[in-house]
């Protein structure tokens, strides 16, 4: 683990009053240094050589997310990946409000910062409660892929 990743793993827990434990910094680790969210199952793939059991894993993802520090995103398919959140985000809700990208080649689904969800108002007398920006297409690693 480099010297700034774990730099940034230290105030993500201090910053939400986590106790550093070893899943906590293997999963923050892992988060921190792949450019696109993650499910659950890929987490317990590239942990799986670790003495994590599934339940503390799911705890640890359960919690990270009610903190503010990595959001849900649903890719095509329907499965729940994770990815680390902006400053902005705390345990009283997610401001990360960016589209994300889901590649139809490799499946990988990334965050769009710069790419803001426009402002949706709702007719009087619904109540919006989760708003989801996704756009589907082909990442650039994958369109080079592609080109050769």
């Amino acid at each position: 683990m480099s010297k700034a990743i774990d730099n940034q793993i230290d105030h993500f827990l201090s910053a939400h009053q986590l106790k550093k434990t070893a899943i906590r910094c293997e999963v923050l680790n892992l988060y921190l240094s792949k450019p696109y969210a993650l499910s659950q199952h890929d987490v317990e793939l590239s942990l799986s050589k670790k003495e994590f059991d599934r339940i503390t894993l799911y705890r640890t993802l359960k919690t990270f997310e009610e903190c503010g520090i990595i959001h849900k995103v649903y890719n095509t398919s329907g499965v729940a990946k994770y990815a680390i959140c902006g400053d902005a985000c705390n345990h009283e809700g997610h401001t990360d409000e960016h589209a994300h990208f889901n590649c139809m080649k490799c499946e990988n689904t990334y965050c769009l910062p710069s790419v803001t969800a426009p402002k949706i108002s709702v007719p009087k007398g619904f109540k919006s409660m989760n708003f989801t920006y996704n756009i589907d297409g082909v990442c650039e690693t994958c369109v080079q892929k592609g080109k050769k």
